[in-house]
């Protein structure tokens, strides 16, 4: 990547060009100088569209569920030292419809992209 070029530039150019294409794998985007010890996002895509983003520390899910403070207490104990997503667990125990979860995972998705979007500096691949 031209270090010249904002990493919103580039990041929209190779997303389109993967939409364009159809691509599924992964994109992986590494921010920061020099990209040692900096930021890194994956953008996981199936057949060009992003269906995922992987934004480690930045966006949790709760904060795009709409669940009452009771129901997210009751979870606590079930989530505590656990990693990973905890949408499919919220829908099993019903705590959250299937539809919420789809709307705060898409809100989870489209905050991440913003924050990449930020980035002044990134270098990317595409596996």
């Amino acid at each position: 990547m031209d270090p010249n070029v904002p990493t919103a530039s580039s990041l929209g150019r190779a997303l389109l060009r993967l939409s364009h294409a159809r691509a599924t794998g992964t994109l992986e985007v590494r921010g920061g100088r020099f990209r040692r010890g900096g930021r890194r996002a994956r953008f996981v895509l199936h057949s060009g569209r992003a269906v995922a983003v992987d934004l480690p520390g930045v966006a949790p899910l709760h904060e795009f569920v709409d669940m009452d403070l009771d129901a997210h207490r009751s979870m606590l104990p079930e989530l505590e030292g656990r990693a990973g997503p905890i949408g499919q667990r919220l829908v099993r125990r019903g705590l959250l419809p299937a539809a919420g979860l789809t709307h705060a995972l898409r809100r989870q998705m489209r905050a991440r992209t913003i924050e990449v979007f930020s980035w002044p500096v990134a270098e990317f691949s595409f596996a």
